[in-house]
């Protein structure tokens, strides 16, 4: 069957950093699917407002996607 690349990252907006990437296959068969990618990127202090989770395909250009995570409300636990 036909396959698309993507490209998957992670990035800080407000610091110009990347801190994930990912070459991600989606087949056609599987396309009406829900995808779940699991991955872990650092969180410093003080806390970043938000990072930007950003598709763009490998073979197409401008089919991009991005998707903001927001930490406004995100609690971290204790140091001690």
């Amino acid at each position: 069957g036909s396959v698309e690349p993507w490209w998957v990252w992670v990035e800080d907006n407000e610091n110009d950093q990347i801190y994930h990437t990912e070459y991600f296959l989606l087949h056609q068969k599987d396309a009406k699917t829900e995808h779940t990618l699991q991955f872990t990127v650092p969180i410093f202090e003080p806390i970043q407002s938000q990072y930007v989770i950003r598709l763009s395909s490998d073979r197409w250009l401008h089919a991009d996607y991005f998707h903001t995570l927001s930490f406004d409300t995100l609690v971290l636990p204790d140091k001690s």
